[in-house]
């Protein structure tokens, strides 16, 4: 009788077995030194471990410290690492010891005894390669040192000074031999003393002001020592009869009322190059072509002549003012201007564009006052222009002063207007335009 065998199947699992990653910490005596070297430490976790006594010897030398340095996976330290002490192995980044890295501790060692003699000539030789003591000036405190600009390892001072010397009292200079080399320098520019701040801070109130002026204007002296006065130039900044005149101007109005003196003209008055008859020019040549009128300077006073005044002549000033005229005095002459009512919007202390100037103009032109009608159109809106200067003729365009009720408009523009211009820099500077300064 036969058995049946069934067969037996073995299975093996095969477990790996993964040894855990460290850090192994190695010690070694270093060049020259003998000894038992303490034992192997590992870094299991993190990074951080304190390193063992030194158990190594050197003769004529004594322990100083570890020099670590690894064996593989780079890292940056300077490799100091003192025994009992914690040592963190600087790993690039944020790694720790996930790797089998090796840290050797080596150690290092300096000269136990430093009283070693040795000849004269070698202390001499060395010595000599040394700074030399630095001797401090005979006089103290209150010195600067200085590099020598010529030979290496000497030395130079100078002062320290609280004051710069003697303000002269006309020109506010200083001077002084405490102070200057050179007292014929009142400058003072080769003075060889530092000043402190104070020093300077003082020096420096005592001189003369910044000058704020004015362009083209010339800065005059006065009798009082540190003010200083000006003028203006003529043809340039200013229409007074105290200004300056530049010589090119003076020249080229002199030569324009030569050649305008006599206009050749036939027998019938007409001009022509071919008359036989010179007329006599009686109209003077005005030296300037523009007026440049100064906006910083206020008014000294005004007048006006209201649009419904009843009364048609009106005299301010000497001038004759029609209904809606203004003056304002200045310390550079008078300027007259007239006032208007209109219906013609705009914005307060802004001249009108082109287009509603021109209408502004013909409302004003085509204007019959009459005591039932003085105030223009329908408009309440009051617009000043200027009209002369010192007695010549200088147009301005219509800028807007305020806004009233039509019938307050006739009894207030012209008042508006003359204050505008009387106290208003702003407004100076519109409606004065290009002939502005």
């Amino acid at each position: 009788m036969y058995k049946k065998i069934l067969p037996i199947v073995i299975m093996v699992v095969c477990v790996p077995i993964v040894a855990s990653a460290t850090c192994t910490i190695r010690y070694a005596c270093g060049t020259g030194a003998t000894g038992e070297v303490p034992g192997n430490q590992t870094v299991s976790t993190g990074k951080v471990f304190t390193p063992s006594v030194n158990t190594c010897t050197r003769d004529g030398y004594v322990f100083s410290h570890y020099l670590a340095t690894p064996s593989s996976y780079t890292y940056v330290n300077d490799g100091v690492a003192v025994p009992n002490s914690e040592y963190t192995i600087p790993f690039n980044g944020t790694n720790t010891c996930s790797r089998s890295v090796t840290i050797t501790l080596t150690a290092q060692w300096v000269m136990a005894n430093m009283d070693t003699p040795t000849s004269q000539h070698y202390v001499d030789a060395e010595l000599s390669t040394k700074q030399p003591m630095i001797v401090g000036d005979a006089n103290g405190a209150n010195k600067i040192m200085l590099f020598s600009d010529t030979t290496d390892g000497e030395f130079g001072s100078r002062d320290i000074v609280t004051t710069l010397g003697t303000p002269n009292a006309t020109t506010g200079l200083y001077t002084g031999t405490d102070i200057c080399e050179d007292p014929e320098n009142d400058l003072c520019t080769n003075a060889p003393e530092i000043p402190t701040r104070g020093a300077v801070l003082n020096g420096l109130n005592a001189k003369q002001n910044t000058i704020s002026g004015t362009a083209n204007w010339v800065t005059t002296y006065t009798n009082t020592a540190g003010e200083l006065n000006s003028k203006p130039i003529y043809n340039v900044t200013h229409s007074s009869s105290d200004a300056l005149v530049e010589a090119g101007t003076l020249n080229a109005a002199i030569a324009d009322a030569v050649n305008s003196e006599l206009t050749q003209v036939t027998e019938d008055g007409t001009e022509s190059s071919s008359g036989t008859l010179w007329r006599i020019n009686t109209t003077p040549t005005l030296l300037m072509t523009r007026m440049y009128l100064d906006t910083s300077i206020d008014g000294s006073g005004h007048c006006t002549h209201e649009l419904n005044d009843s009364t048609d002549d009106f005299s301010c000033s000497g001038v004759a003012l029609p209904r809606g005229g203004w003056e304002v005095q200045f310390s550079y002459g008078n300027i007259i201007g007239r006032a208007w009512c209109s219906n013609i919007s705009g914005t307060s202390g802004q001249a009108a564009d082109s287009v509603a100037n021109a209408s502004l103009e013909d409302q004003y032109s085509n204007w019959i006052p009459t005591n039932s009608s003085p105030y223009g159109l329908s408009g309440g809106s009051c617009w000043c222009r200027m009209d002369n200067v010192n007695g010549y003729s200088v147009t301005s365009s219509w800028v807007l002063s305020n806004t009233y009720d039509i019938g307050l408009c006739a009894s207030r523009c012209a008042i508006s207007c003359s204050q505008d211009v009387h106290v208003d820099s702003s407004f100076r500077n519109t409606i004065f335009g290009e002939n502005a300064l």
